[in-house]
């Protein structure tokens, strides 16, 4: 048994120096933990909230806000969606194993919680509709799944590009944020699991004050700006923030929990947090604690080959769901949703977009557009680790009008380029396939948006497997599966793996073009999106399903809203659902 699942002995009296007291105490104030303290202000409680980052630098991470039927995105024009289709594809995903209670107020919620949240925002222009508009061809279905725009995507403070500026190498400067576990703009982080308490580099916007960034939010809409305008709405109504506050017991006085106990980073001294009504566990997942991955994601483990460790994880450290489980909290049984870690897919300038992607050994092994990148690349995971082929031909821009709203995908209503790529997707793509066709033997590397890759050209079959430097058994097996999967779409079914016959359009529109990508993905956890078990209200529940008084949890904290695997119907929903049910929750832990 995990020693984390032990609460460590309590704070003892004479050792506290500061005492506190509220009506409710929220743990954690990122998204979720900000939204769920302004709505239980909002509902007459007395609010404290505490955080383990300290103030200066306090951070939070991510651009993309996922959620439907927003006044903002009706102003964008995109379409309305019935939640009842919205839900029963959040639940198809889930295979039935999210919270239905939870993820239905979701889906009928998260328009209005999301206008809420943004309702100190007075100059929109600097956030942008992601996927829309999206490819012309794409019908709302793709494999049985179905898709929808939604995503509000946001800048940094200041107004500043989120993934990173102007290019510096290559085309496309870091790279946008990728998808779930990618490689993107995202810190590479080797190593194993950091122990020190700022697991991200520096971000935009730490500099500024609280008060300047709610002023900035207005004119410059950014998550930081977001999340420090709403505790301020808090602030102003009674509530109370404290920073570097560690949390190291959490108190249950007669079967219900009273209180927080933390400890201050900068003096060391401790703070006794009582809860004359409930305590909001709000500070994320678990993805920085390796003594918890090990513990909770076993599926992961057995992907590793010999020699192979969890590498060095964005995450928190999982102290909300510590905090529950000290409490009597159950929860959710494995496996427990993470967005990437289990799973690896050939990505490009085409984005994840897949015509035809081949494994190590020159094979074509699954239908590359079944489901989105997070269920379509779990094959990918449990094979030889090497080097993986995405493969399009000239005529890309075709096949790209395709392209679902999803993770990862090719982003058509993306003007500017993320990362700071200058003129858009589609520009980026035709300028490279032009840098590798005059490039010849070994191609030409460049930053795609979702990472660097490598991307060779030939105008011919021996051409392009000249240039790509493939030799032996590998080039001829790349040879028969580009072959073979002409045949497949020539004959408008794919037998082999099942792909939309919609979308078998034969690769012979010369010259080809192959991109290679390293498999290296294997446990790199952007976040954990799992842990306890609550009611529809998020109330935690204990071992034997019941209540516990006064203890509710939410964000990623919080489980059974991705069932066992992180796959959405609409990109970044994972931000969307934190504020809608952070709020949900504060307004719950007022009563």
């Amino acid at each position: 048994m995990s020693t984390w699942r032990e609460q460590p002995a309590l704070i003892p009296e004479e050792q506290i120096q500061h005492r506190h007291e509220a009506d409710v105490v929220v743990v954690g104030l990122a998204h979720a933990g900000s939204a769920a303290a302004r709505a239980a202000a909002e509902a007459g409680a007395k609010v404290i909230g505490i955080e383990e980052k300290k103030e200066k630098t306090y951070s939070v991470w991510g651009a993309d806000v996922g959620h439907i039927n927003s006044k903002f995105l009706e102003t964008r024009g995109v379409p309305k969606v019935d939640p009842i289709d919205y839900y029963n594809e959040i639940q198809r995903r889930a295979m039935g194993r999210a919270n239905p209670g939870l993820m239905m107020r979701f889906a009928q919620k998260s328009g209005e919680n999301f206008d809420w949240y943004t309702d100190m925002v007075e100059d929109w222009s600097g956030v942008s509709t992601a996927m829309w508009p999206g490819g012309k061809k794409f019908d709302g279905e793709m494999a049985g799944f179905r898709f929808w725009p939604g995503t509000a995507k946001f800048g940094m403070p200041g107004g500043r590009n989120p993934f990173g500026g102007p290019p510096k190498e290559g085309k496309g400067g870091p790279g946008g944020p990728g998808g779930p576990g990618g490689p993107g703009g995202k810190p590479d982080m080797p190593g194993g699991i950091p122990d020190k308490e700022e697991m991200l580099p520096p971000q935009p916007g730490q500099g500024m004050s609280a008060k300047e960034l709610v002023e900035d939010v207005k004119i410059h809409p950014s998550l930081l700006g977001l999340c420090r305008a709403n505790q301020q709405k808090a602030i102003d109504l009674g509530g109370e923030m404290y920073f570097g506050m560690s949390a190291e017991n959490i108190i249950k006085e007669n079967g219900r929990v009273t209180g927080i106990i933390a400890k201050d980073a900068a003096t060391g001294e401790y703070h006794l947090f009582r809860a004359k009504k409930s305590v909001i566990l709000a500070a994320g997942g678990f993805a920085g604690n390796k003594e918890m991955l090990e513990d909770l994601l076993p599926d992961f483990k057995g992907l590793f080959c010999e020699g192979e460790t969890w590498p060095r994880s964005m995450g928190r450290k999982g102290m909300a769901i510590k905090l529950g489980v000290w409490a009597g909290g159950k929860l959710e049984n494995g496996p427990i949703a993470t967005m990437g870690g289990n799973f690896n897919l050939p990505r490009g300038f085409n984005c994840t977009m897949g015509q035809l992607w081949l494994d190590p050994r020159g094979k074509r092994f699954c239908n590359e557009l079944f489901g989105g990148p997070e269920i379509a690349g779990m094959q990918g995971q449990q094979m030889k680790h090497g080097t993986y082929y995405n493969i399009f031909d000239s005529n890309i821009a075709e096949d790209l009008e395709w392209a679902v709203p999803a993770h990862e995908s090719f982003d058509f209503g993306d003007r500017t380029g993320r990362g700071g790529m200058e003129g858009g997707y589609l520009n980026i793509l035709t300028e490279v396939m032009e840098e590798a066709k005059a490039a010849g033997k070994g191609g030409t590397v460049g930053r795609a948006p979702n990472g660097p890759v490598r991307i060779v050209c030939g105008s011919n079959m021996e051409e392009l497997l000249d240039n790509a430097e493939l030799e032996g058994e590998l080039r001829e097996n790349v040879r028969r599966s580009i072959e073979r999967y002409n045949e497949i779409c020539r004959a408008g079914r794919d037998d082999d793996f099942g792909k939309d016959a919609k979308l078998l359009r034969p690769l012979d529109q010369w010259p080809l073009y192959i991109q290679f990508n390293e498999f290296n993905y294997v446990g790199r956890i952007m976040c954990t999106c799992g842990g306890l078990l609550t009611d529809e209200n998020q109330n935690v529940v204990d071992v034997n399903y019941d209540p516990i008084p006064g203890l509710f949890a939410t964000g990623n904290c919080c489980g059974r809203r991705f069932g066992p695997q992180y796959s959405t119907p609409t990109s970044g929903i994972s931000i969307g659902v934190c504020i809608t049910l952070g709020r949900e929750a504060g307004i719950e832990a007022a009563k």
